[in-house]
């Protein structure tokens, strides 16, 4: 219910903070390294190379590279689409986690 309120009291505002957290992802340097065994790539490493200055978004690469891997890929553009998609879901949900932050604090 507030989520939807949140969402419905300022469309552009919500966009426009996915796109800056979106772009601050972008500048995040990772190196992450990947293993085959058993047909599956399995995480080995991952580590944040250069950083964006939020915690919050330092924080999903590995995160989600982890899930992805947990995932079991066959393949690297299995892996790399998956990683694609669970960063969204995060950036998604960390916009709505800080709206309804700023909200409350109000």
């Amino acid at each position: 219910m507030i989520l939807s309120a949140l969402l419905l009291a300022s469309p552009v505002a919500v966009d426009d903070e996915i796109v800056v957290l979106a772009s601050k992802l972008r500048t995040v340097k990772v190196r992450a390294i990947t293993k085959k065994r058993e047909g599956v790539l399995v995480l080995s490493k991952c580590r944040i190379t250069r950083s964006s200055g939020d915690a919050d978004i330092d924080a999903i690469p590995c995160a989600v590279a982890q899930l992805c891997a947990d995932e079991k890929p066959p393949k690297t553009q299995v892996m790399q689409a998956c990683i694609v998609e669970k960063s969204q879901e995060r950036i998604d949900t960390l916009v709505l986690e800080r709206r309804s932050a700023q909200e409350e604090g109000k």
